[in-house]
Parts: structure tokens; sequence; C-alpha cells
């Protein structure tokens, strides 16, 4: 699609301008949280198998709870760090965006 079509697009308001933000927002956040947690459950893994036998009362447990916790303030915090964002997009005429970017 070439850019007088996006335009047309959001002119139409098929996609808002606040929401397109906010989601794209949210997908990052979601990217960064699922990345982030990979790697720690994965350090926490390595940390234990190199432990194993130095560090007898070692075990990996994992708190889901705490996790899913932690993946939903994750999500809140992109979501609300987009708000301001999301606002000015809202504000702004197509045509007025692109010539800024």
């Amino acid at each position: 699609m070439d850019g007088e079509g996006a335009v047309a697009l959001v002119r139409q308001r098929v996609v808002p301008p606040r929401r397109m933000v906010v989601l794209e927002a949210l997908t990052i956040a979601a990217f960064g949280t699922l990345l982030g947690l990979v790697s720690a459950l994965f350090g926490a893994w390595a940390v234990g198998a190199l432990a194993n036998g130095a560090i007898p009362q070692y075990t990996l447990k994992i708190p889901w709870g705490t996790l899913l916790l932690v993946c939903l303030l994750s999500l809140a915090a992109g979501a609300l760090a987009a708000l301001v964002p999301a606002q000015r997009a809202a504000a702004m005429r197509p045509l007025e965006a692109t010539a800024q970017a």
C-alpha cells in the first residue's frame, strides 16, 4: 500500500490512530516481556545446572503467580506509556504527521 492509501485508511477511521499506537505499544511490550521472561528462566536454569552439587539445597521453583503478575504489569506499563503519544497521533492530521516524519 502506498502512502496515500494509508492516509485514506486513517482518514476513513478504519483504524483510529489512538488505538493503532496503543496496540503497537502493547505488541512491543508483549515481545519484550516474553524475551525477558525466557531469558530469566534460562538464566535461573543455567545457574541451577552450574551449581549442581555445589549447593545441595538449590532447586528451581518457578513462581507462576508472580510471573503472571509481572507480565500483566508490564503490559499495563506499555499501555500507559503509549497514552500520550496516542493522544498526539489522534490530534494530528495524517498529512501533517507524514510531513514531520
